[in-house]
């Protein structure tokens, strides 16, 4: 029996964004389901504030009026799978480049401010989207997306050692050669040229980032970073020696090419003093 395809996009090429949640699996291994779901309804609302392009509209709940994300306002498209989130663009424009660019901008931001560290990956290549509902009993959907432009987002976005937004150099190549003068998100240093640090021997390679740091609405600093990688513990000190033993060196050195990233980008006014973390330029 035949699915009802509810919406297929399989033509030209296409920028394709792919993010995990830092430090997820300690979260669902260490907490209660229902910590998980809390955790998931934060940054479903984080996701909806940096898909809704920075538009914002008033809504009643009752007779309460509140200010939230306008998400009609979207300019990429998304799927949130566990700790992955994606986001495509419809075609490889110039346009759609800083489209994605400044979703992604916005998602790591604003999911830092919420102590959710996000590490992504921008590549650009052929892509398809099939979303189908059986008519079932029970819940069964299929929403497949496959194309190299997601192998390669995803193999670019685990080979970094921090929070952040690496972008392949096709995909660099491919917004250079469509953008104008003087438009160029690069010019405007909301893409930035910097080393960006390795997991393999603590390496670094110069590509291309996001500075989401610099985010007009986020306020982000050294201190929201590093309260960020701080994980919350169950009243347990075996817990705490366990991750102190563990899984501590791994977050330290994720924490700290973090904070040279901020320190790099940001005013000195902002900075604290890591005794752990030494930063240099």
């Amino acid at each position: 029996m035949n699915g009802n395809v509810i919406n297929a996009n399989n033509n030209g090429l296409r920028y394709v964004a792919f993010l995990d949640i830092l430090g997820f699996k300690r979260i669902v291994c260490v907490h209660s389901h229902e910590h998980l779901k809390s955790v998931y309804q934060k940054f479903s609302e984080t996701i909806l504030h940096g898909l809704s392009n920075g538009k914002y509209v008033l809504s009643k709940d009752g007779e309460t009026e509140c200010i939230g994300p306008d998400i009609r306002q979207a300019t990429v498209n998304s799927l949130l799978v566990s700790d992955s989130i994606l986001i495509w663009t419809d075609n490889n424009s110039a346009e759609s480049f800083g489209n994605i660019v400044k979703a992604v901008r916005s998602l790591l931001a604003f999911s830092m401010i919420d102590g959710i560290p996000l590490r992504g990956a921008i590549s650009i290549g052929p892509l398809s989207s099939i979303l189908n509902q059986w008519p079932t009993q029970t819940q069964n959907f299929q929403h497949s997306l496959f194309g190299k432009a997601i192998v390669d987002a995803a193999e670019i976005e685990k080979k970094q050692e921090w929070s952040g937004c690496e972008i392949s150099k096709t995909a660099i190549e491919c917004y250079k050669s469509n953008c104008f003068d003087g438009e160029s998100l690069i010019e405007k240093k909301v893409v930035l040229s910097y080393p960006v640090p390795r997991k393999d021997q603590n390496m670094e390679i110069d590509g291309y980032v996001i500075d989401w740091v610099n985010h007009p609405q986020a306020g982000i600093n050294a201190s929201v970073v590093t309260d960020a990688f701080a994980p919350p513990f169950n009243p347990d000190v075996n817990e705490q020696e366990k991750f102190k033993t563990d899984e501590w060196p791994k977050v330290k050195n994720k924490l700290c090419n973090t904070l040279k990233f901020v320190k790099k980008v940001k005013s000195s006014e902002n900075q604290i003093f890591v005794p752990w973390c030494s930063h240099k330029s």
